[in-house]
């Protein structure tokens, strides 16, 4: 069981953080996804 974490939100680096830190797991396992999804929401 490999588990991966992939937040999604705003402020970023800070969930990302606390997603990392709460969740025990390694840094190479939790990532944070922005860019893509902020510019599609300008777009709407």
């Amino acid at each position: 069981k490999n588990p991966i974490i992939i937040v999604v939100s705003n402020p970023l680096d800070v969930m990302t953080l606390a997603a990392y830190r709460a969740s025990g797991l390694d840094s190479s396992r939790v990532f944070g996804m922005a860019g893509i999804l902020d510019t599609a929401r300008y777009r709407a």
